[in-house]
């Protein structure tokens, strides 16, 4: 059985080291994207008693509201077009993301209708979270959505401190947003 690495003790130190020598109370995790509106990062804390690292994602809970429309729209598709097959976003040679395969237009078309009706309704809201997964394979897992306009440094040391700390206060506030329409992005 493979060991989880994210409890061993020299992994710990490595991690707290690349922490000092940033200055800072985490260390991002390099090997994953990361946007203004998600990042990845790795910090030391507490689990249960134990010292652990922790490897999290945190992503404004705007990104996380308008992620779980699309993945509402998406399910509603393939019931809709049984022979759909999803696409996944990956980089191109310029480093932008592009989906990996053909874009059918009726079927964007439709899930770009639900999404509108689902907002429109405003039945569907999302609050801030923390998620923790102990069934991680590095470490402990966090997914956190916090109700921020964008995941900066500052952001991420306040939540590990407040985490670490015990302080941690979510917001329970039920939000919706608008999704920006991309006709308004140009």
């Amino acid at each position: 059985m493979n060991e989880n690495k994210g409890f061993q003790a020299e992994e710990i130190a490595e991690v707290r080291q690349q922490c000092l020598a940033n200055g800072a109370n985490f260390v991002e995790n390099d090997e994953e994207p990361q946007s203004p509106q998600f990042r990845h990062f790795l910090f030391v804390g507490q689990h249960e008693g134990q010292e652990v690292i922790f490897d999290a994602v945190i992503y404004t809970l705007e990104m996380l509201y308008i992620s779980n429309l699309y993945e509402i729209a998406e399910e509603r598709a393939l019931e809709e077009f049984p022979d759909h097959k999803p696409w996944e976003l990956v980089k191109n040679e310029d480093g932008e993301l592009v989906p990996d395969g053909e874009v059918d237009e009726e079927v964007e078309e439709f899930k770009a209708s639900i999404i509108l009706e689902l907002e429109e309704d405003d039945e569907y809201k999302v609050e801030e979270l923390v998620n923790i997964d102990t069934n991680f394979e590095y470490g402990v897992g966090l997914e956190i959505a916090l109700n921020v306009p964008e995941i900066t440094d500052e952001v991420i040391t306040k939540f590990v401190t407040e985490f670490n700390d015990g302080t941690l206060r979510l917001d329970e506030t039920r939000y919706s947003f608008e999704i920006p329409d991309e006709e308004d992005e140009d």
